[in-house]
């Protein structure tokens, strides 16, 4: 091999990718036909988008989502007479049956049909006998309901209060050759008359259908049905569960489900049923291909007999069986709230860890949660993370899939004299030391959103901290890596909050963090409402970087935003894809939950291989700062100081040392170094500054270490062990 001289300076380098932020993927709706009819503890009950429908023997309940209403809203139907001209008793009702999303009554010659829809519940009476006469065909419905009437027309009737109820409209006749009419009704004093025109009625072919629709409607701006908003994503069926917590009215909750590849809308649950749901969270165990969602909800027998918080979690299956609701912690733990969850560190290990914070005590509590094949759900003991000295406030946990199987762990600690951030690294064997991460007399933490790499051993963590600017909370970023008790903090990044930030969430990439948050604004909203919010995503270099703070709004600033952010790093979906889930739900009844990709378009690195000699270290990622021309080149694993950079556009593929191969041409290459590792790492890095030339796109760059090794070097032309070659093409 030729030899070449080793520069000590970067002189003039040439460019390499910049990141810049990526577009968003078209956002895919997850819900266009959410729609189910199962039979639960309450009976056979029908669910749409917003809302619920109770099939009773002798009545039809439609409970309408109105989530601001502090009473309980509902429209309670019951048919009692037909006629034309002469009105006559229908017969009574069969006990309701369930074919597919239809529920069907037989009256005798008519039979009273409900079709549960995504937007609506549509009622029909079909005839096979029409009545005897020659007028109009009239059905009379009994409505009972605490709503009053806000609007009567031609062909709706509208039951609702300041914030909303449901609408009884859009009547229409269809005959058995599928000829239509369009319909009228009128109403009374607790009667609905539907009606079709007598002219249609003589000529229709039997079977004749008359047909409404009973559709929720909210009239005030509370069309946020949706909360605590979480997914997960199984590695093994390559679906996710995507749960949330359904807001009725009246303090009525449930957690919905769906199962989705996340392109097709997917398998449609309800996971739980009961009032007062909160603080969702669902994680994956790939071993028994099941999710686990725990939540915390209220429970009688407290104290002087008020309620305490529980919580319960459920195991489903990827398919979408379901497994029993097991309850977590009982009255003798106090109220328990603010369950996170995180997939098993070890993928062999049928299990699922939990911390949520357990009130009474002030503490913060990891548990695990054990799986079976059936999708039972079990706890195993708890360990105490917090100092029982101080009050434990937000948690939360993140897990790593490396060798040593850890979560790291981080929660906030009032200490009296100041409010500190504390991160532990959890292992089966037990908890390790646990490092302040922050400390500040001005702000509390009061939640804690992580994600870890899965592999590498390494964690982000987004803390939401409160006080210092409620209740417009600010958002502050602390990257972690290196995961032992040495464990690497590099400072802490804010992210703008103008007047407030709130719902944190953060996706790990391989070479960046993607933080989405959302921001409150004191203006009013097009419909009038002040405190509108905008969401937005910041992208941060990893490992050393500085932040890479651009903001990309991804909601426009005129409406009010997309709300209930979850960022997914999911396998399989590209190295610096993110799956962004979020809800729109001011859209009224016609709320949605979306998916998007969210991607950084900072040039394609590709791993070409080779290393060789004692060298166990690794070029592991190049980044830059988005929109800027700062470029970073980093090395994992290093054992020694005096490390040098190769950078060329030119590939030589020089052999001779082995089984590497020396990528860069070093005739071409610009040679940065010696360089040292930072105190206390393995990680060595270098900054250096990149034109930002739209003429350089599609330009290759190739890197790779060099690190001196004198008694097993890999090429023997000069002391040197080489690491992989990197090569980097310009965006």
């Amino acid at each position: 091999m030729k030899t070449f001289l080793l520069l000590l300076s970067v002189g003039s380098l040439p460019a390499v990718a910049l990141a810049q932020q990526g577009p968003l993927g078209p956002r895919r709706s997850l819900l266009p036909e959410y729609r189910l009819l199962q039979r639960d503890d309450q009976g056979l009950v029908g669910r749409g988008k917003a809302y619920r429908a109770d099939f009773q023997a002798e009545h039809v309940e439609f409970v309408p989502a109105v989530p601001m209403s502090p009473v309980s809203l509902s429209l309670r139907l019951r048919a009692e007479a037909a006629g034309r001209g002469t009105m006559q008793l229908l017969a009574a009702p069969s006990l309701p049956e369930a074919d597919g999303l239809q529920v069907r009554y037989v009256r005798g010659a008519v039979v009273e049909t409900y079709d549960v829809r995504s937007d609506a519940l549509e009622q029909s009476f079909v005839f096979r006998e029409l009545p005897p006469g020659d007028g109009d065909l009239v059905v009379d419905v009994r409505v009972a309901t605490d709503l009053p009437v806000a609007a009567i027309g031609d062909d709706s009737v509208l039951f609702a209060n300041q914030d909303g109820g449901a609408e009884i409209h859009g009547v229409v006749g269809r005959d058995g050759k599928g000829h239509t009419c369009g319909g009228s009704m009128a109403y009374r004093d607790g009667l609905l008359s539907l009606r079709l025109p007598a002219a249609f009625v003589r000529t229709a072919t039997l079977p004749l259908v008359l047909d409404p629709l009973v559709t929720p409607r909210v009239l005030a701006n509370t069309g946020n049905f949706t909360n605590e908003l979480y997914a997960a994503y199984d590695a093994s069926t390559a679906r996710y569960l995507v749960a949330w917590c359904f807001n009725g009215n009246n303090n009525a909750t449930e957690i919905r489900g769906l199962l989705t590849d996340g392109v097709n809308a997917g398998t449609p649950l309800v996971i739980q049923t009961t009032n007062r749901i909160a603080h969702l969270s669902v994680a994956n165990d790939n071993l028994r291909n099941t999710f686990v969602v725990a939540w915390d909800q209220e429970v009688p027998g407290g104290p002087f007999q008020n309620p305490y918080r529980a919580i319960f979690a459920r195991g489903v299956q990827a398919g979408g069986t379901l497994g029993p609701v097991a309850q977590i912690t009982a009255l003798g733990n106090g109220n328990c709230q603010r369950p996170h969850l995180a997939s098993n560190a070890d993928p062999t290990a049928p299990e699922v860890a939990l911390v949520y914070l357990e009130d009474s005590n002030g503490r913060a509590i990891f548990r695990n949660l054990r799986v079976d094949a059936a999708a039972n759900v079990s706890s195993l003991p708890t360990t105490t993370l917090s100092n029982p000295l101080y009050t434990a406030t937000g948690v939360g946990i993140a897990r790593t899939g490396d060798a040593t199987n850890r979560y790291l762990v981080a929660w906030g600690e009032n200490t009296g004299a100041a409010n500190v951030l504390r991160r532990g690294v959890y292992t089966l064997g037990g908890l390790q030391q646990s490092v302040v991460l922050s400390s500040t007399e001005a702000s509390t933490v009061v939640d804690v959103r992580i994600d870890g790499d899965g592999a590498a051993g390494e964690w982000a963590l987004l803390a939401m901290c409160s006080t210092a600017h409620w209740p417009q909370p600010s958002i502050e970023h602390v990257w972690l890596d290196n995961g032992g008790p040495g464990m690497h903090s590099d400072p802490r990044y804010g992210l703008p909050s103008n007047t407030g930030s709130d719902l944190p969430a953060v996706a790990l990439t391989p070479r960046f963090v993607h933080t989405v948050h959302q921001s409150r604004y004191n203006t009013l909203c097009v419909s009038g409402t002040p405190n509108c919010w905008e969401s937005t995503a910041s992208v941060l270099a990893r490992s050393g970087c500085r932040p890479c703070t651009a903001v990309v709004d991804f909601a426009e600033w005129a409406r009010p935003a997309l709300l209930r952010p979850v960022a997914y790093g999911a396998t399989g979906f590209g190295p610096e894809d993110v799956k962004l889930i979020y809800t729109d739900p001011f859209g009224g009844v016609n709320f949605d939950i979306f998916l998007c990709d969210f991607t950084t378009g900072d040039g394609a690195i590709t791993d070409l291989g080779g290393g060789c000699g004692g060298a166990t270290a690794r070029a592991r990622s190049v980044c830059a700062h988005v929109g800027g021309s700062v470029c970073l080149a980093e090395l994992e694993g290093a054992t020694t100081n005096n490390v040098f950079l190769l950078l060329g556009a030119d590939r030589l593929d020089a052999r001779g040392c082995g089984s590497c191969v020396l990528v860069p041409d070093p005739f071409t290459a610009f040679v940065i170094g010696p360089l040292s590792r930072r105190p206390g790492l393995s990680r060595v890095e270098t900054e250096f500054t990149v034109p930002n030339v739209p003429g350089l796109v599609g330009l290759r760059l190739y890197e790779q270490w060099l690190l001196p090794d004198n008694l097993t070097p890999g090429c023997a032309t000069f002391p040197f062990d080489l690491s992989n070659a990197l090569q980097v093409t310009i965006n």
